[in-house]
């Protein structure tokens, strides 16, 4: 048996503050398992605190500068290729692009691809939402690549003078308008995924506080644990889970998402707190279905607001002994990973 990190939180006492994944501010100590239940789609719920103003503004920052920096990049890339593949070139008197300038363009992508990993990791901080990230990425990069190729299409219909929007042939000026075009559908419809996204994140994180301020903390245990060869970024094992709480014979089941480090896996029949509402407790009916799992929707509600009144908070109950796998080696990083 080894003791587990002090005041991480039992059935009479929780946890200072809450805990995710990583990646995540909610995500307390990298030396503590943590586990996520899991959306219909099969993504982990991650808890985050309330995203402070000052994050938002980050996150508006982050977008607005990897707009800012991808939008000409995409437009000269998009403009070069055009002209080399569907005309004489897009250099002044049609000279194709010389191999150092793709080069150069091929360098200076990096910079707004940094920022566009940015994006989707802040957003993913913020609202605890991996779909809101990558659709907010998606969003960003497409209404940039919309804003680089539609501004040489304008330039050139303009008779602007300008070495990459001068006198471009019909045909790569038509493939160049249709790319802007076909982009800007493309980001709108982002957009509005991006909005839908969050406002699912937003309900979310709205029940995860509830349950952290107002939930019933019940005892239970990790009945089983399943490791597949995924790790983390910062180097720990992802497991799927099964917990189960209540008294006998009214017990529920819920799936997780853990993450632990490789010497911290707790075995099956490790102590469990999880924190869940009211409604939630045992009743002696059998055992309900975790998040995303089979069941009855909930009557006069949809499918959406089911899974959202299924989802619970799970954490290693510290007043009792927690027993790790010994066999560090079989959770090295071996095989295929996220």
């Amino acid at each position: 048996m080894t003791e587990d990190v002090p005041d991480w939180g039992s059935v009479t006492e929780p946890a200072a503050d809450p805990v995710g994944l990583p990646g995540n501010p909610g995500f307390l100590s990298p030396l503590v398992p943590a586990f996520a239940v899991r959306d219909p789609r099969g993504r982990p719920v991650v808890e985050t605190p309330l995203s402070p103003r000052a994050q938002t503004l980050y996150l508006a920052r982050l977008v607005a500068s990897a707009g800012v920096l991808v939008a000409p990049v995409a437009g000269a890339a998009l403009t070069l290729l055009a002209g080399h593949l569907l005309g004489s070139g897009a250099l002044p008197d049609g000279r194709p692009a010389p191999w150092w300038l793709v080069l150069a363009l091929a360098v200076v992508a990096l910079v707004p691809g940094t920022l566009l990993i940015g994006v989707h990791t802040v957003a993913l901080a913020a609202t605890g939402s991996s779909r809101v990230g990558s659709r907010l990425t998606a969003a960003t990069a497409l209404l940039a690549v919309a804003l680089g190729a539609g501004t040489v299409v304008a330039l050139d219909r303009a008779g602007v003078e300008h070495p990459l929007a001068r006198a471009l042939e019909p045909l790569p000026l038509a493939a160049l308008a249709l790319t802007a075009l076909l982009a800007l559908a493309g980001g709108g419809a982002a957009v509005a995924a991006t909005l839908a996204a969050r406002r699912e994140a937003h309900a979310v994180q709205d029940r995860l506080r509830a349950l952290r301020r107002d939930g019933m903390r019940t005892e239970g245990r990790l009945e089983s644990v399943r490791y597949h060869g995924r790790w983390t970024d910062d180097g720990r094992p992802r497991l799927d889970a099964t917990v189960t709480y209540g008294t006998p014979g009214a017990e529920r089941r819920v799936d997780l998402l853990l993450v632990a480090p490789a010497d911290r896996v707790p075995l099956p029949g490790a102590p469990v707190v999880v924190v869940h509402g009211p409604a939630d407790e045992p009743t002696g009916h059998g055992t309900a279905p975790g998040p995303g799992g089979p069941g009855p929707a909930a009557p006069g509600g949809t499918s959406r607001g089911r899974w959202l009144d299924d989802v619970v908070l799970v954490e290693l109950d510290q007043s009792r002994p927690v027993a790790y796998d010994p066999d560090v080696a079989a959770y090295a990083r071996a095989g295929a990973e996220d």
